[in-house]
């Protein structure tokens, strides 16, 4: 019998441990043993390419409005991570991450 191997994807990182498609997920996804990370993408305004999964920045940011109308500076300034798990103090300061930022992280 041909042995059949599992793939550990985690989705948007370890959304269910640290704020979703952050730099903390993905790195919370690695340490959990995930092998492969599924992530969501959007264009800026400044053709930049960003892991949000929402058209919008009002659920997972503390700004508003849509990824694509924004320049990739003005979404930076914005927090990821603050809304995560009721707390409002261990994700806080986390950043909307760069397609850039992710596949450094990969090599690493």
């Amino acid at each position: 019998m041909e042995k059949k191997s599992i793939w550990t994807i985690a989705h948007r990182g370890a959304s269910g441990h640290a704020p979703e498609n952050t730099m903390a997920a993905f790195r919370h996804a690695v340490k959990l043993g995930a092998r492969f990370i599924e992530t969501d993408l959007q264009i800026t305004r400044d053709a930049r390419v960003i892991a949000i999964h929402d058209f919008t920045l009002d659920r997972t940011t503390n700004g508003e409005g849509q990824a694509h109308l924004l320049p990739l500076a003005q979404i930076r300034t914005l927090d990821a991570g603050a809304w995560f798990g009721g707390d409002g103090g261990t994700y806080a300061g986390e950043r909307v991450p760069t397609l850039e930022e992710i596949l450094d992280f990969a090599e690493e």
